[in-house]
């Protein structure tokens, strides 16, 4: 009974210990390398009229080790997408008559930049020249102006004041002062010094103007009155 017994229990054991990982056919673990596959919805927004949807469409560069954004327009109620705008897009949002599109997206030289799209038309047109990436994007009610919040870059902190350099003088670089607690980022380095201000531009383009100041940041969701 013994030796009927112990050959039941080898026989019964024998098939799960030959599937091996190696033995199972397409089957394997998930590795780094398969992230750069992925892909993700993100800032997903509802048109007013809530026939469509547009969101950013996010996946990784395996060549630049970077993400890449894209633009995606889904249509409600036949549940089908198509792509809308690519080039590194995002922050898409909805004018207030759904006939129009604001979002950043880089310009030719690489610098982001504030851009609208025209649904009808399919047209594009960049309404910005900033210095620096916009955020945080707001339609005025009337949908004549977009304010949004963009980085301003401040002196920072000095200690005493440093010797003139000389005509054609290689010197290191100069002290770095650093008085936040949040200074550095994954990606950035250390952070430059400066403040977050809100701005506002015509929705058609136009100069941007600087609504507040002040050795404070105002970055966060916004909302007109």
């Amino acid at each position: 009974m013994r030796v009927i017994l112990a050959a039941l229990l080898l026989g019964t054991a024998l098939p799960a210990a030959a599937q091996t990982p190696e033995a199972v056919a397409g089957t394997r673990t998930f590795t780094q390398r398969d992230v750069f596959a992925l892909e993700q919805a993100t800032d997903v927004q509802i048109s007013p009229d809530g026939r469509h949807v547009v969101y950013v469409r996010a996946a990784g560069d395996i060549m630049t080790d970077s993400a890449r954004r894209s633009l995606w327009l889904v249509d409600v109620a036949a549940g089908t997408q198509a792509p809308l705008l690519d080039g590194s897009a995002s922050r898409p949002r909805w004018s207030p008559d759904g006939g129009r599109i604001a979002y950043v997206a880089a310009d030719a030289n690489g610098h982001p930049q504030l851009f609208v799209h025209w649904l009808n038309s399919g047209t594009n047109a960049r309404i910005t020249s900033l210095p620096e990436a916009p955020s945080d994007l707001a339609w005025s009610p009337d949908g004549g102006r977009i304010a949004f919040t963009m980085f301003v870059p401040d002196d920072g902190a000095k200690l005493g004041q440093s010797v003139a350099k000389p005509d054609g003088a290689k010197w290191a670089e100069p002290l770095k002062v650093i008085t936040a607690v949040h200074y550095r980022e994954d990606g950035e380095g250390y952070l430059r010094p400066g403040y977050t201000h809100l701005f506002v531009v015509p929705a058609d383009g136009g100069a941007p103007r600087q609504l507040t100041y002040g050795r404070f940041d105002d970055d966060g969701g916004m909302a007109w009155s």
